[in-house]
């Protein structure tokens, strides 16, 4: 982010993935010779945990066997943002 007028320039294809550029106090201007591409980005953490217990009486025996996954996955966004934005491709 920042306070004056932005400008992105690409000679090909510009791509914004996950990113939030803009201006608080102007204009964003993005412009590319071929596409501009402004897509959404992926994050993923898993975490597993497992756990053995047993127990031993004068006449049992039992044990259990616990195993925990978990998958998170956030999906961050793209923001553009300004006083007025502009997209130009050719």
């Amino acid at each position: 982010m920042t306070t004056g007028d932005l400008r992105l320039a690409a000679g090909n294809d510009l791509r914004i993935r996950a990113g939030v550029v803009g201006s608080s106090e102007g204009a964003l201007v993005a412009t590319a010779g071929n596409d501009i591409q402004v897509t959404a980005g992926e994050a993923s953490q898993r975490v597993s945990s497992a756990g053995f217990s047993e127990h031993k009486g004068t006449f049992s025996r039992s044990s259990h066997t616990r195993r925990d996954d978990v998958v998170t996955t956030d999906v961050p966004s793209s923001r553009l943002s300004g006083d007025s934005v502009q997209q130009h491709a050719r």
